[in-house]
């Protein structure tokens, strides 16, 4: 079994609470839109109430273009271990660069728009992590 199928117990949290190095990230300047789940929550209990046509295709997301290499360097700083090794692979045949979400129709059909910044989102993960899960 590889090691990426075993689970995720070297993620970027997981190892910083471990004193591990976090070993399954692939390419460091792939960009996404990490949006928090208070805002997807947020966003979806709008949709209940709202009156959008059934089918209406929206994205939720923070609008904020980040790398894997500066999740990695936030995740790290939340956990109280920056500059935590991280051990990048390369990236798999027909990988994308980029995915990235504008919730501008969202923001007009409901009202969307985020409120948990980057920052604040990873150190509340965090903060749910080392309560919940890592038992701290």
């Amino acid at each position: 079994m590889e090691r990426e199928e075993e689970g995720r117990d070297d993620a970027v949290l997981p190892g910083a609470a471990r004193g591990r190095a976090a070993g399954h990230l692939r390419r460091r300047q792939f960009l996404a839109d990490y949006t928090h789940v208070t805002d997807i929550s947020a966003a979806l209990q709008l949709a209940l109430e709202g009156d959008a046509p059934g089918g209406t295709v929206l994205h939720i997301a923070s609008g904020v273009e980040t790398t894997v290499a500066e999740l990695a360097r936030l995740c790290s700083a939340a956990a109280g271990v920056p500059g935590h090794p991280v051990e990048y692979k390369p990236s798999r045949p027909g990988e994308v660069d980029r995915n990235f979400a504008d919730y501008d129709l969202a923001n007009k059909v409901l009202g969307y728009a985020p409120s948990i910044d980057r920052a604040d989102g990873i150190t509340d993960t965090w903060q749910w992590f080392a309560k919940n899960v890592f038992g701290r």
